[in-house]
């Protein structure tokens, strides 16, 4: 959890390949990074656009909350070729 406006930050670089609002987690930023797909979702409101290259602790965009999770927190998952992994060992990886 943390506090609504709060600055959410890429993990790893790479590029913006979606963005988008989903039911249950809201408004979500999709970066790609090697064969994984990094989901950061319930923002308030993003700081990249689609296409977008990012780097390592870029601003994706702001903490918020959605309607299925109506408190402040990044709703975050990471995919490797369609399957979720565990965050934990992709984030520190690289």
């Amino acid at each position: 959890m943390g506090r609504k406006g709060q600055s959410i930050s890429a993990i790893h670089n790479g590029q913006v390949t979606e963005i988008f609002q989903d039911a249950n987690s809201g408004l979500t930023v999709v970066v790609k990074h090697n064969n994984y797909q990094v989901y950061y979702g319930s923002l308030l409101k993003v700081a990249v656009e689609k296409g977008d290259f990012i780097r390592a602790e870029q601003e994706i965009g702001k903490m918020g909350s959605c309607d299925a999770e109506p408190y402040d927190h990044l709703h975050l998952a990471i995919k490797e070729n369609d399957d979720y992994v565990d965050p934990l060992l992709i984030i520190n990886k690289d």
